[in-house]
């Protein structure tokens, strides 16, 4: 979904979100016990502080706050 939001000119970004949000690769990680939730959940938001216009600030920064992964996902 994140990839939608990409202007064409955005051929770096998108390599770099394929490559961190690889599900072979989680699927591994989750297959040995070495996923970190918070690890992806940090980079997503990452990525929407980036793409999000500045008046969406304060609700990316409510969710750099959530610790509870439900909610935060929600």
């Amino acid at each position: 979904m994140v990839l939608s939001l990409l202007l064409p000119q955005h051929k770096l970004l998108k390599a770099q979100i394929e490559e961190v949000l690889d599900t072979s690769l989680i699927q591994q990680k989750l297959d040995n016990d070495a996923f970190d939730i918070f690890y992806y959940s940090n980079y997503v938001i990452d990525i929407m502080a980036k793409l999000c216009a500045p008046a969406r600030d304060e609700n990316v920064a409510k969710l750099r706050e959530m610790k509870d992964v439900v909610p935060l996902f929600k």
